[in-house]
């Protein structure tokens, strides 16, 4: 049984195609997606808008969602968005990768 692997692609600004991903443009639809289809195998945020939090509070949900389900956080990749977003996002994600999980 051959799996695809399913790429989630958080992007606000762009408008182009990702060929290899699914694309959401919002929390909204960041967090619509999990809760019909479940975690994807990697997660992209790329969000270059300083004033929003987008990036930041889907971070939040899927450690959430991953914290619920006992299950370890999928792959992710932080890029575009601003130097500090960037570290926040990063360091809240790590943060959650690095803790074990109870059992």
């Amino acid at each position: 049984d051959s799996q695809i692997a399913i790429n989630l692609h958080l992007d606000s600004l762009r408008d182009r195609y990702y060929r290899d991903s699914i694309r959401v443009w919002d929390y909204e639809e960041f967090t619509l997606f999990i809760r019909q289809f479940g975690l994807p195998d990697l997660v992209l945020f790329e969000y270059d808008v300083d004033e929003e939090q987008e990036s930041y509070e889907c971070a939040k949900f899927l450690i959430i969602d991953c914290l619920e389900k006992g299950v370890q956080l999928p792959s992710y990749r932080v890029n575009g968005i601003s130097h500090n977003k960037q570290k926040d996002v990063k360091s809240l994600l790590t943060a959650f990768q690095t803790r074990s999980l109870p059992k």
